[in-house]
């Protein structure tokens, strides 16, 4: 059976937030998490800003993995900037999809983009308290990706205005 997509956004979100390190190498590669977002939001039939930074993000993190030093911080802050938006866009069609956890994800989705913003800027040295948003982006992520998970877990619903898959008529010999 395959996940359903706010099953594929979960493990999409901890792919790309989450990091196992081998000699300071990322085996998660941010932007196979990308695709697998991506792709859970082809499966709902969602073809709008969301996708659209989510082909973005899967584009900066490829040129964040093979930039020259010097253009790295750049992509960096705007790889970083865009991780928060492209979360809080992607998690806007579960919320249609939803009633009974759609209020909760977006108090979720806007918890990991304001700090996750303040966090990538910290890094940078554009902000000041760093470890404190940090700490309340990841909480946020993780409690994103559990509740996301729950979602999946329900009956689904496509998002409204997304076509009901309608069988083909049989064709005549």
């Amino acid at each position: 059976m395959a996940m359903k997509p706010p099953a594929q956004l979960a493990a999409g979100f901890a792919v790309v937030f989450f990091a196992v390190r081998v000699n300071g190498f990322d085996l998660l590669l941010d932007p196979v998490g990308w695709m697998i977002c991506t792709s859970a939001l082809a499966n709902m039939e969602v073809f709008d800003r969301a996708f659209t930074c989510g082909v973005a993000m899967i584009l900066s993190s490829v040129l964040l993995l093979i930039a020259p030093s010097d253009w790295e911080q750049v992509i960096g802050l705007a790889a970083g900037v865009g991780n928060a938006v492209t979360v809080a866009l992607m998690v806007e069609p579960v919320m249609a999809a939803t009633r009974r956890h759609r209020n909760l994800l977006d108090v979720l989705r806007w918890a990991v983009a304001g700090p996750g913003v303040l966090v990538v800027l910290s890094w940078y040295g554009y902000a000041e308290l760093g470890g404190l948003f940090q700490m309340v982006a990841l909480v946020a992520m993780v409690t994103l990706i559990v509740v996301l998970v729950r979602v999946s877990q329900e009956p689904w619903e496509p998002p409204a205005g997304t076509p009901p898959v309608v069988p083909a008529p049989p064709t005549a010999r």
